[in-house]
């Protein structure tokens, strides 16, 4: 009676060999340099492992249960097989002695041999097999108490001062022997970084230069002078090299004293608001204090009497009193700048009133 039995196949092994020798974790000599996180992750992974180990070593016991259970009943048939021959088969009791009988019925029983000697050899290698990876499973379960070790370590030395993570995983020296950089010299280079920028922006950030010049007196003057400079014939090419354009005057170029504007005024401007004399610039009139626009008036009378003579400031007339105003009388006068006159004037000249008004519109 066969019962199937199937042999124990090798790559079955060799793969749960493979695998035990990558179950494997190296240590930090000194963890506390590379931070929590690392120590963190050798733990996760030592329980991951010992997990893996763990179901290697459940599926290895169940595959020996199984190859035991076959091996006995594999060796009860052989026994039966073999009693049945011994006893009733006549040429196995032919044989001479009880060894030669034995030999004859296993040669008859091949089957069943073979069956209980493949069971017996999968039960071994089963043995071998769950030995090894009862000895990683140790291994593994050291591992973890290592861990817990250096995280109790760590926590000490943490205690005394040390900092955790002053160096990445990965760094290297860029010294031999010079060592790695540590927290303080973290802070070290952060501080002399922030006092090199604190210098650089004291530096940068002068007082913006304050622009006091008139920008629409300049333009105008630079359009004067561009309207001087262009006498030549349209057409004309002038060979000569072109010049440099005139720097733009300043405001003080085009300031006239008030003593030059008596003929425009007939008396010394004076400012409306603080009475100091005036001076005509392209803006209008201004006077030192600066009170641009302000009215001009005749110099108070402590001016007039401090000012000099007419003979200094302005010329002798050559006419007398009576003259000019037959002069005047003969003269018509002349309509006033503007053109037009206000509604009043036109009254008075034209003499219109209500009644010619009512006139007007009954003749109409």
């Amino acid at each position: 009676m066969s019962q199937g039995i199937v042999p124990l196949e090798e790559a079955y092994l060799q793969g749960i060999f493979d695998q035990l020798a990558k179950l494997e974790i190296q240590l930090d000599a000194d963890p506390l340099i590379y931070g929590p996180k690392r120590l963190n992750q050798k733990v996760a992974l030592a329980r991951k492992m010992l997990t893996e180990c763990e179901r290697m070593f459940l599926d290895g016991a169940q595959k020996h249960s199984h190859y035991k259970r076959n091996q006995r009943a594999a060796q009860l048939v052989l026994d039966l097989a073999m009693k049945n021959l011994l006893a009733n088969d006549p040429e196995v009791r032919a044989g001479r002695a009880v060894s030669e009988r034995e030999a004859i019925a296993t040669g008859k029983l091949k089957v069943e041999v073979r069956e209980v000697a493949d069971s017996t050899q999968a039960i071994e290698d089963l043995d071998a097999v769950l030995t090894v990876i009862k000895a990683k499973r140790s291994d593994l379960r050291d591992l973890q108490g290592r861990l817990r070790d250096q995280i109790r370590l760590c926590q000490e030395e943490v205690g005394l001062g040390g900092r955790w993570g002053s160096k990445h995983p990965r760094g290297v020296e860029l010294q031999p022997g010079q060592g790695f950089a540590t927290g303080d010299d973290v802070a070290a280079i952060d501080a002399v970084i922030q006092t090199a920028r604190t210098v650089s922006d004291a530096e940068l950030h002068l007082k913006a230069e304050v622009d006091t010049s008139d920008d629409t007196l300049e333009a105008e003057a630079a359009l004067l002078a561009g309207l001087d400079g262009g006498d030549d014939e349209a057409g004309e090419v002038d060979d000569l090299p072109t010049p440099e354009p005139p720097k733009p005057p300043s405001k003080l170029d085009f300031q006239i004293p008030g003593e030059d504007l008596v003929k425009e005024f007939g008396f010394v401007p004076h400012c409306e608001v603080c009475g100091e004399v005036q001076f005509k610039c392209w803006g209008g009139m201004s006077c030192s204090n600066g009170h641009g626009g302000a009215a001009s008036v005749p110099p108070p009378e402590d001016v007039l009497a401090d000012a000099p003579e007419p003979s200094q400031a302005v010329l002798h007339g050559t006419s007398d009193q009576e003259e000019v105003s037959s002069f005047l009388s003969l003269v018509a006068p002349t309509p006033p700048a503007s053109g037009k006159k206000s509604r009043y004037q036109v009254e008075e000249e034209e003499g219109m009133d209500l009644a010619s008004i009512l006139d007007n519109f009954n003749k109409g």
